[in-house]
């Protein structure tokens, strides 16, 4: 005809779209929800990282964190404020101490306020100005209560991480004239002008926006997590008690705008690294002969020591005065002095104590969780969304291909009258195609709403200054064109069968062959099944598309709910196994080795009195470098008592080296195998607090659905692999229904005793964080069921009613009742139901392990076992929706009429 589509051409596809429009709606809203569930969840990974990283821009935050072990000074700010690229520049002052408030124990990390660099957001109150006013996290004082005006006492001497050399040289000596010369290097060395601080306002650190526990860190000093971030005027530090600054803190002038963990942040970090390179080593420089005239100094002072010992060990010979209890002494004091000796040799050699160790922006805590849910919400819109382009496509399928043989009369007039196969077929093709534009223009919109929606859900993990709706036009114009081909094809293969036939066959309308008999119909079991029964066997032979879009329909709908409460009920489930069968104990009570002689003894002895159940344990960190760069808070314990440690710790393997205890070497997560299965997962890279780099080994890996990272290591093994004293510093304890304040109390009278770690609430609120966005996502998937049920089972009743009108309509007249009737559609809708529960049963345990393993970090691992509960619920709430979809659907055949016979 020379043309596709004419005028009359145009009103009869309207026609037609309005005729079937129920088949036509089916088409446009599943492309809408594959389109809307895939863009949304792309564009909320993408809406995260802008506001994460425009909070950073807001802020300043640092681009350059330097430490320097022996502290750094002014001349060390003032030739880095020189250099080339360096937009802002400031020093820090941090101290790590405990405060009581209400009866609870808290570790405060205060640091001193940078103005230009990573500034704070006032939320009430003002800033401090005095030497005794800080200021408190907001997100903290919120949960513990801790209101402006309030007073906290520091109950102890603050450390700090950094002292300069005095933190570096210090000697265990037992002679008390030699450990004279190392006086000057104890750490009672008062960092504070005041221990008593009134809180003059609530502030927000962009270092710290997530709200998950544990997010201000590990101090350095003892190991123990921060429980509250305190910032102060830098009059409160005592400047003369510092070799400096603790850190330095460098801004770029070309680093705005580019996401921390991105590949294009790193290479030009690296670069701006480089720029710096030369005056870098230059303080390197000056930190080592610097650190090299100190030791000189003490060489000399141990050397006239030295000499001082021989001196009267030979005046003593010549006296003839030497008696058994000198040689002993003299002896001695050689020997410590060959031990002090040994000792300068092996820090004048560590040319590590003198290194600048120099971290980016992409090291703050909080990225890594913004990483996380980016990574997950990636992964998830491919299972979330490909359940409903599958759907779209069969309901396209299935309602073009009904729709075409419903009307092959007027296809075959249409060839007659000199229509090209071409002329034809494009017709259904843009039947297809308006249902899939505006279904892909409805998707945007959708998505829009859901990346607004679900991002609001995610500001109860980040507190940013303000959230940014990403609208990605690319990946938009990307899936609806890929949607738009996928449906064409569909379009087209529906057609194609029908199409390709002659008028003349099309014309006789011979493709329903009427009264054929089926092989199963010459059995004798066949006359003995009830008239309805075989009604529905036949309606399922004839009519297989339906039977199969209506299953396909039931099938999904059971599988979104079963991923849904899967998903919810695996988060649950977790946390009850980890603390039901693995881990037994709710409290952490940690002290200081190092001070008071019998701290441990005394601490025990307390928790005995009450029948408290506790194990004498070193805690200690270190940070996990992962396989991509980043790097993972790691908690190591190393129990005292190992069968102590049994009745609160269960450690079950779950992959290891055969025969070997799990209670014997070094034990890691099993989350670490599965994130590590690319590599060597027995080998680990560690960064200590110390900033020791090792290899471990691990043994196995145990059993674990943490949202923190564990190890387990024997006393042996770690000193052997950490080259360091397990000495230990912790109890962990079940206090069960003990009164914990009365406990505490009696403890804090204890000399060494730090605090108390109430471990279960944190683990339930790290948990919790992870909750409520599962519990989201459960809720979306629920919904999507409802859709789905609303949509396509829905239409497909209705669709089987109005073919099986004139069929009705003889039943009514031959007397059956109503109830008869609904009988009649009630057996195939339950035959129906049933296959599609089985089948989405199936699907959703496969799509629900696919889901949670998609939600999993690199430190946790959920349960993924079929889950009875979410099984059932799937059945009987597809179940409920079907019977409601067929209840309503047979609404109609009350309607129904004599006169309907002829429609």
């Amino acid at each position: 005809m020379g043309i596709y589509m004419k005028k009359t051409h145009f009103i009869e596809l309207i026609n037609n779209i309005r005729r079937t429009r129920v088949a036509f709606i089916s088409i446009m809203i599943f492309v809408a929800l594959g389109v809307a569930i895939f863009l949304g969840f792309s564009w909320i990974g993408d809406g995260l990282v802008i506001s994460c990283v425009n909070n950073n821009d807001v802020h300043n935050m640092h681009d350059l964190h330097i430490k320097s072990p022996i502290g750094l000074n002014s001349a060390d700010m003032e030739k880095l404020a020189d250099a080339e690229g360096v937009a802002n520049i400031e020093d820090q002052l941090i101290v790590y101490d405990f405060f009581t408030f209400n009866d609870k124990d808290y570790q405060a990390k205060l640091t001193s306020i940078t103005p230009t660099v990573d500034t704070l957001t006032l939320v009430d109150g003002r800033l401090p100005e005095n030497d005794n006013e800080v200021a408190i996290d907001f997100t903290i004082a919120e949960s513990e209560g801790i209101k402006v005006g309030d007073v906290i006492t520091f109950n102890s001497i603050a450390k700090t991480e950094t002292d300069g050399i005095a933190k570096i040289i210090k000697f265990d000596v037992d002679n008390d004239d030699i450990a004279e010369l190392f006086a000057e290097n104890e750490e009672s060395v008062e960092y504070l002008t005041n221990d008593e601080f009134v809180i003059t306002g609530t502030v927000l650190s962009p270092l710290y926006v997530n709200t998950i526990s544990a997010k201000y860190g590990l101090s350095p000093t003892n190991g123990i997590g921060i429980d509250v971030g305190l910032y102060a005027d830098k009059s409160a530090f005592k400047a003369d008690a510092f070799e400096g600054a603790n850190d330095i803190l460098i801004v770029g002038d070309n680093l705005k705008g580019i996401y921390p963990n991105s590949d294009e942040y790193r290479e030009k970090n690296d670069q701006f690294k480089e720029e710096l390179a030369g005056i870098i080593d230059e303080i390197e420089a000056d930190k080592r002969t610097y650190f090299n005239a100190k030791i000189d100094s003490i060489r000399a002072k141990v050397n006239d020591k030295r000499d001082e010992v021989l001196q009267q060990e030979e005046m003593l010979k010549q006296l003839n005065a030497m008696s058994q209890e000198n040689m002993t002494d003299i002896e001695e004091a050689l020997k410590s002095f060959d031990e002090i000796d040994e000792k300068l040799d092996e820090l004048t050699n560590n040319q590590g104590l003198t290194d600048l160790h120099i971290s980016n922006r992409s090291s703050v805590a909080y990225l890594n969780n913004v990483d996380i849910l980016m990574n997950m919400t990636k992964k998830l819109r491919f299972s979330m969304a490909g359940l409903f382009f599958l759907i779209g496509i069969l309901i396209c399928y299935s309602a073009l291909t009904r729709i075409i043989y419903s009307q092959i009369i007027c296809i075959g007039t249409k060839k007659a009258l000199g229509f090209s196969r071409r002329d034809v077929i494009v017709y259904y093709l843009l039947y297809g195609g308006c249902a899939t534009v505006l279904g892909c223009v409805a998707g945007v919109l959708i998505g829009i709403i859901c990346e607004k929606l679900l991002l609001g859900r995610l500001s109860v993990l980040f507190i940013f200054d303000s959230y940014v709706n990403y609208i990605g036009i690319k990946e938009a114009i990307i899936i609806s064109i890929l949607q738009l081909v996928v449906i064409t094809i569909v379009s087209y293969i529906a057609s194609l069968d029908v199409l390709r036939r002659r008028a003349i066959e099309l014309l006789n309308d011979n493709t329903k062959p009427l009264g054929k008999r089926h092989f199963y119909e010459d059995f004798k079991w066949w006359e003995k099944l009830p008239l309805y029964n075989k009604i529905v066997v036949n309606n399922f032979v004839t009519d297989t598309k339906r039977v199969i879009g209506t299953v396909i329909g039931i099938t999904g709908c059971t599988a979104l709910i079963v991923t849904g409460m899967t998903f919810k009920r695996s988060i649950d489930k977790s946390y009850d196994l980890q603390f039901d069968d693995y881990y037994l104990f709710d409290n952490i009570v940690y002290f200081d080795p190092n001070t008071g002689e019998n701290t441990a003894e005394e601490i025990e002895a307390v928790l005995d009195e009450y029948g408290i159940v506790n194990a004498k344990t070193k805690i200690t960190y270190a940070m996990l470098d992962e396989p991509d760069g980043k790097l993972t808070n790691l908690m190591i314990y190393v129990p005292v008592d190992v069968e102590d440690f049994k009745k609160l710790v269960k450690l079950e393997p779950q992959e290891s080296v055969d025969g070997v205890d799990p209670y014997d070497g070094i034990w890691g997560q099993y989350a670490y195998r599965n994130y590590y299965k690319d590599i060597d997962a027995y080998k680990f890279d560690v960064t200590t607090l110390d900033n020791d780099e090792i290899k471990v080994e691990l043994d196995g890996f145990v059993k674990s659905h943490l949202t923190v990272g564990n190890m387990y290591a024997s006393k042996e093994a770690y000193e052997q692999q950490f080259d360091d004293d397990a000495t230990p510093n912790a109890f962990i304890c079940k206090y069960d229904n003990v009164d914990a304040k009365e406990v505490n109390a009696r403890l804090k009278s204890i000399d060494g005793y730090q605090n108390t770690n109430d471990y279960i609430d944190v683990a339930k609120h790290s948990f919790g964080m992870i909750s409520v966005i599962s519990d989201a996502l459960a809720y979306i998937y629920i919904a999507l069921a409802v859709i789905l049920s609303v949509l396509m089972v829905y239409n497909l009743f209705v669709q089987f009613i109005e073919e099986k009108r004139k069929e009705l309509i003889v039943m009514r007249i031959n007397g059956f009742s109503l109830k008869s009737v609904y009988r009649y559609v009630y057996i195939d809708a339950i035959a129906l139901t049933v296959i599609g529960v089985i089948f989405g049963t199936i699907v959703g345990c496969i799509m629900g392990d696919i889901s949670v393993a998609n939600f999993e970090s690199s430190i946790s691992y959920f349960v993924k076992t079929p889950d009875l509960v979410s099984c059932v619920t799937g059945i009987g709430g597809a179940s409920i929706f079907t019977f409601i979809m067929c209840k309503v659907a047979l609404l109609r055949v009350k309607n129904f009429s004599l006169s309907d016979m002829t429609k």
